[in-house]
């Protein structure tokens, strides 16, 4: 019986040994490092609100003074069909005396491509009289692109910093294993509006011209960990 078992025992280990074997050699040597990248771009795709409410104005329907802000708007050279968009209409029903009065109020927005263009715009409309308008969001066009591109940068610069290690001991550096990438897609911060007022020749408090626009740009950052082969 104790024959029999050991004799068992001993072809068990025979079968499998290759296999233990052959576990030992797929074991890989193997470098890991990290790579990070940024890049900053200047916003180029700027959106503005804007109101107009009937009952800021005396004797003007909401009709007519969309029609004004289009035809200035249209003078600096804004293509009101392209880039303005009308968000919301809302009605607003008040009682004087007995007499139920509406009034209208529309909300647009609109969609420029640098700060000064949003600053010239902002100027002609409170020259129109309309002040309800500010600069509501700003952001880069093609940002998939731009992250994809960042990430694409920290990748390279994983590989240079593999291969300038491996290098200094003599080995070649294989294919990457496997890649991690840290940044879901590209991490970027959201750019601050800055205004700045900039005065006329004569230094004149009275004639100081509306603030300028400035916007900090946009930081897209990226981090991966590649594993590569030795």
């Amino acid at each position: 019986m104790m024959k029999t078992l050991f004799t068992s025992l001993a072809i068990m280990a025979f079968c499998f040994s290759p296999v233990i074997a052959l576990a030992q050699e797929r074991e890989e040597n193997y470098i890991e490092v990290n790579g990070s990248a940024e890049k900053t771009v200047t916003p180029d795709r700027i959106t503005i609100s804007i109101t107009i409410k009937e009952s800021d104005w005396k004797n003007s329907s909401l009709p007519a003074l969309e029609k004004v802000m289009k035809k200035a708007l249209t003078t600096i050279g804004i293509d009101i069909k392209e880039n303005l968009k009308v968000y919301d209409m809302e009605s607003v029903f008040t009682r004087k005396g007995r007499r139920p009065q509406t009034s209208l109020s529309g909300h647009y927005l609109l969609t420029v491509k640098d700060a000064t263009m949003a600053a010239k715009v902002l100027e002609t409309l409170d020259n129109q009289g309309i002040s309800n308008a500010y600069v509501s969001k700003f952001e880069y066009s093609d940002m998939d692109a731009l992250a994809t591109e960042v990430r694409a940068e920290a990748v390279r610069k994983a590989k240079n910093t593999a291969t300038s290690m491996t290098e200094a001991i003599g080995q070649k550096l294989g294919p990457a294993i496997y890649i991690i990438d840290h940044s879901s897609g590209g991490n970027y911060r959201q750019p601050k509006l800055m205004m700045t007022y900039a005065a006329n020749s004569s230094d004149s408090m009275e004639d100081e011209s509306l603030p300028e626009l400035d916007f900090q740009e946009i930081k897209v950052s990226a981090s991966v960990t590649v594993r590569f082969k030795l």
